[in-house]
């Protein structure tokens, strides 16, 4: 190979050398990005669950059975047994009042985030989370030994029926719905559903119409209503969960023309609007003809 050969061998080489080399630190450089950032979030959940414990009794803390409560790795169902639901039924009791008190003062010391954090739900903190399985655990001990119902603190239920957390709001209903013996209850069960929004009430109208305490009119007339006023996020929400209210495709029939309003009568529109489409969409699934249905009333 002659001189000229050579000089442009090396600069093939060097030039390829640069570029692995370049890539090689860029991969280290993404690598030690990546560890930081996954090492601050375990260290920012770590933080969270240190300040969350802070407004939790003593009682709980120190309970042999905490540190299974707060593994969300283990079903309810699988944590609570016929042996330990006593045990599980008091820990949860005193969980819900403590979180519900803390919540309500500053989210349970999490009111201000760290600045390395760009988003916070204050309907979902960590303790709307824990307050949310604690519900879902006295729950379950509640249907292994029904009788612990009688030393609940009803009026505490009944207000996180209007927490801003969807999911809170659901397992509170259920509880009431289940477990509050009182012949009043069918009133309080309507009037607590009526209130909820989207998804909250979709779920919360999937538990009473599969209760006994409810007739049939009640439920048709509850679902009527909230097709007659309520928000098309809600609405559709509700539409989505038919399939769950065990409804006759002659009730469908009759509670199909309150939906008509989301019907736009401005015949110059080109096509209809999304929240239309997807009502149609849904009740066609249940061979009902919505268009139709309109037409005629």
């Amino acid at each position: 190979m002659n001189y000229k050969g050579w000089s442009f061998f090396s600069l093939f080489l060097i030039i390829f050398f640069l570029i692995n080399f370049y890539r090689i630190s860029n991969s280290d450089k993404n690598l030690n990005q990546n560890y930081n950032k996954n090492r601050g979030q375990v260290v920012s959940v770590e933080h969270d669950q240190v300040v969350l414990e802070k407004n939790l009794n003593n009682s709980i803390i120190s309970s042999r059975d905490w540190q299974n409560f707060k593994n969300f790795s283990i079903p309810v169902k699988e944590l609570v047994l016929l042996v330990n639901a006593n045990e599980f039924f008091e820990l949860s009791k005193t969980m819900i009042a403590d979180l519900s008190l803390c919540l309500k003062k500053n989210y349970c010391g999490m009111e201000r985030r760290n600045e390395n954090d760009s988003y916070f739900d204050y309907q979902r903190t960590p303790g709307h989370i824990l307050l949310e399985r604690s519900l879902a655990i006295l729950n379950e001990s509640l249907t292994l030994n029904p009788s612990l119902s009688q030393s609940l603190d009803w009026e505490l239920l009944d207000s996180l029926t209007q927490n801003e957390n969807e999911s809170i709001k659901v397992e509170a209903l259920k509880l009431i719905n289940r477990f509050q013996v009182d012949t009043k209850n069918q009133e309080k069960i309507l009037r607590i559903t009526e209130k909820f929004s989207g998804k909250a009430k979709s779920d919360g109208l999937v538990e009473v119409s599969n209760s006994t305490r409810l007739s049939r009119k009640d439920i048709l007339e509850s679902i009527a209503n909230s097709f007659s006023v309520d928000d098309p996020n809600t609405v559709i929400s509700i539409i989505e969960k038919l399939e769950f209210y065990r409804l006759t495709k002659n009730e469908l029939e009759k509670i199909s023309p309150y939906l008509c309003r989301f019907k736009s009568n401005d015949k110059t529109e080109i096509e209809d609007s999304p929240n239309w489409k997807m009502i149609k969409f849904d009740l066609g699934k249940f061979n009902i003809n919505l268009e139709e249905i309109c037409q005629n009333t």
